[in-house]
């Protein structure tokens, strides 16, 4: 009974670091909005300041210039997944539209994921877009 005390505690005490180099990688995703869902494949990459950028294939994109240029700016903490507000530009089954994201959700370490972005466009209404998907 000890040694799985142990081990629990052992295996909860990874941090982010340990967690987020496990999570690095591309991802075959589903990004779905208002019933339609588009494929594409989402990379997980190291960023500066211990963030960790977020980039797209196709459908979701940041402009050169801006402070996320490379892709997406996300914080990861263990497995939970957070976005501060940032520009992005979003091309969808739903259309194209360019404004501002948040997001929050989950890269799990058995490979899933399942991320929320609440997408702002400008001079629109805000609209979530539901990404998910498993580790190549």
């Amino acid at each position: 009974m000890l040694l799985v005390g142990y081990c629990a505690i052992a295996s909860s005490g990874c941090g982010s670091s340990a967690g987020g180099k496990d999570l690095l990688g591309s991802y075959t995703v589903q990004i779905s909005t208002m019933g339609k869902s588009d494929p594409d494949v989402m990379t997980v990459s190291p960023a500066v300041d211990g963030k960790f950028l977020l980039t797209f294939a196709a459908g979701i994109t940041t402009d050169v210039g801006t402070a996320n240029a490379n892709g997406l700016r996300m914080n990861l903490d263990s497995s939970k997944v957070s976005l501060d507000k940032q520009p992005a530009n979003i091309d969808h089954s739903t259309g194209y539209q360019t404004g501002s994201v948040t997001g929050d959700g989950v890269l799990m370490g058995d490979g899933t994921c399942d991320i929320f972005l609440h997408f702002t466009p400008t001079g629109g209404a805000a609209q979530d877009y539901e990404i998910v998907g498993a580790k190549m």
